[in-house]
């Protein structure tokens, strides 16, 4: 398998788990939240693009994910968390996405440049 496919999956997990955690401990720091979908939506695109070999697939696969994983805010905030400071905004759902694309842009970007030089 390769390396950086390991590498960015591992990371990736790590992400999930420290958000994950985060909700669960009651932590909530939006400056980490928008780190993490820009961060997520760029390591999830690497990883489709290694999967598919196909950079509009990657792309689209990424903010596919980055919309599900909004809906699933809303759920575990609807019958999980249930506090006021924790209620998902339109404003940041649609920032969340925004993240996830450019961050998957700058992935598909790095990728073309590289390929570009091998």
């Amino acid at each position: 398998m390769d390396l950086l496919f390991v590498v960015a999956l591992a990371l990736l997990a790590l992400f999930v788990l420290a958000y994950t955690g985060g909700l669960l401990l009651n932590l909530h720091n939006n400056d980490f939240f928008s780190h993490f979908h820009f961060v997520a939506g760029f390591l999830t695109t690497i990883l489709f693009f290694l999967l598919f070999k196909n950079y509009i697939l990657a792309l689209s696969l990424t903010v596919g994910i980055g919309i599900v994983w909004e809906f699933y805010e809303v759920v575990s905030w609807k019958y999980l968390i249930k506090k006021k400071s924790f209620k998902p905004e339109r404003k940041d759902t649609i920032e969340d996405i925004i993240l996830d694309f450019i961050g998957g842009l700058l992935a598909l970007v790095i990728l073309v440049l590289v390929a570009g030089r091998g």
